[in-house]
C-alpha cells in the first residue's frame, strides 16, 4: 500500500483513538463494496480481510455487519466463509431487519436470532412485483417476468433472478423479492449505475405508486448508487436497535464505535452513530454527504482495498496478536 496512506490512516487512528485497545472497539460494518464485491460464489471476501476481520474479533473487538443484503446471501457470503472458530460475530441483515450471533464453528446450524421483524406481507410482495414489472415495461417495451421468476419471488424464502436478457442488458440485473427483506432492484456489475440501469433504479424509486405501496406497509426506499431498496428497515435503524438490544447494548456501552460503509445507502449508520469514528472507503464526492466531514471522518479510497489498509493500520497501531492467515480455503 502507499505508505503515504497508510502513514495518514495511522496518524488519523492514535489522533482519534488514542491508546484505546482493541478490546475497547466496536466496527459496525457494511458488507457489500467495503468488505467484499459481490460475486454469486462467495470469492468476493477475499482471504486478507477474512483473516483482519478474525484477528480483530480475536483481539476482543466486537464486529457487527449491517448489510442490505438479505440474511441468506450475508450467511453465504460472508459469515461462512470466516476463518473456523471465529466468534462472536454480530449481523444485521437487510438493513436490520434481523439481528444475530453468528459463531463460525457452528457450521451446519443456524445462527442465533436475537432480534426479528414480522415479514413484508404476501400482498404487499405481489403489488411491488406488479409494479416493478410495470415499470421496467415502460421502459423496455415487452418486458415480463417469466412463470419461473414470479415462482421465486412468491415462495417463502423469496430469491433474485438474473432480468439482464429480458432488459437487454450486457450486465447481471438482479431483481430480488424475500419476505424478510421485501423489495429490490441491483446492477451489482458497476459500482455506480449508469445508462438504462440508472434509469430504471430511478423509475422504481421515484415511482409514486411504489411509495404509496411503501408508506401503506412502513417499507423504506432506499434509492443507492447502483440499486433501489423497498425494505422492512434501513441501517439508522438498525444501528438504534443494536445499541438497545439487551446482547448487545452492554458490548458497545463502554466502547468506541467506528463505523465503516462505502455509499450513500449507508448515510443513516453514520447518523445513527454521530458520536464514533466515521471510516468510509467509497467515492471521494460521496464522502462529506454521507459521514459529514469533520475531524473524526476520514476518506481512505479503494473500496475493499480501502478497508484492508485500515483494518492494516488499525491492528498495527495498537496492541493485538500477530496476525494469522487464512488457511480455511474458503
Amino acid at each position: 500500500m502507499p505508505h503515504t496512506l497508510r502513514s495518514t490512516v495511522t496518524h488519523f487512528l492514535n489522533r482519534t483513538l488514542d491508546a484505546t485497545p482493541i478490546r475497547e472497539l466496536a466496527i459496525l460494518s457494511d458488507m457489500t463494496g467495503t468488505l467484499l464485491d459481490q460475486t454469486d460464489d462467495g470469492s468476493g471476501f477475499a482471504p486478507s480481510l477474512r483473516a483482519a476481520v478474525a484477528n480483530f474479533v480475536e483481539a476482543g473487538g466486537v464486529f457487527v455487519l449491517i448489510s442490505g443484503d438479505s440474511e441468506a446471501i450475508v450467511e453465504d457470503q460472508f459469515l461462512r466463509r470466516l476463518p473456523p472458530g471465529i466468534g462472536p460475530v454480530f449481523f444485521a441483515p437487510a438493513s436490520g431487519s434481523k439481528i444475530g450471533c453468528w459463531r463460525s464453528d457452528s457450521a451446519g446450524t443456524s445462527p442465533e436470532i436475537l432480534f426479528e421483524l414480522p415479514p413484508a406481507p404476501p400482498s404487499t410482495l405481489r403489488a411491488l412485483t406488479q409494479r416493478v414489472e410495470q415499470i421496467l415495461a415502460e421502459r423496455v417495451p415487452g418486458f415480463r417476468f417469466t412463470p419461473e421468476q414470479r415462482e421465486v419471488f412468491l415462495s417463502p424464502a423469496g430469491g433474485r433472478p438474473d432480468v439482464s436478457g429480458q432488459l437487454g442488458l450486457g450486465e447481471i440485473a438482479w431483481v430480488e423479492c424475500r419476505p424478510d427483506k421485501g423489495f429490490a432492484i441491483f446492477f451489482p456489475g458497476s459500482r455506480r449505475a449508469a445508462g438504462l440501469a440508472c434509469q430504471l433504479i430511478d423509475d422504481v424509486a421515484y415511482d409514486s405508486e411504489i411509495r404509496t405501496i411503501a408508506e401503506d406497509s412502513q417499507l423504506r426506499i432506499i434509492r443507492g448508487a447502483n440499486f433501489c431498496d423497498v425494505i422492512l428497515s434501513d441501517k439508522g435503524a438498525a444501528v438504534n436497535r443494536i445499541r438497545q438490544l439487551p446482547a448487545l447494548a452492554p458490548l458497545l456501552d463502554r466502547r468506541t464505535l467506528i463505523v465503516l460503509g462505502d455509499g450513500r445507502n449507508d448515510l443513516e449508520m453514520y447518523a445513527a452513530a454521530a458520536d464514533g469514528v466515521h471510516v468510509f472507503v467509497g467515492a471521494e464526492e460521496d464522502f462529506t454527504t454521507v459521514t459529514g466531514g469533520g475531524d473524526r471522518a476520514i476518506h481512505i479510497p479503494g473500496f475493499t482495498r480501502g478497508t484492508e489498509v485500515f483494518l492494516d493500520a488499525l491492528a498495527s497501531s495498537r496492541t493485538s496478536p500477530v496476525a494469522r492467515s487464512d488457511e480455511s480455503g474458503r
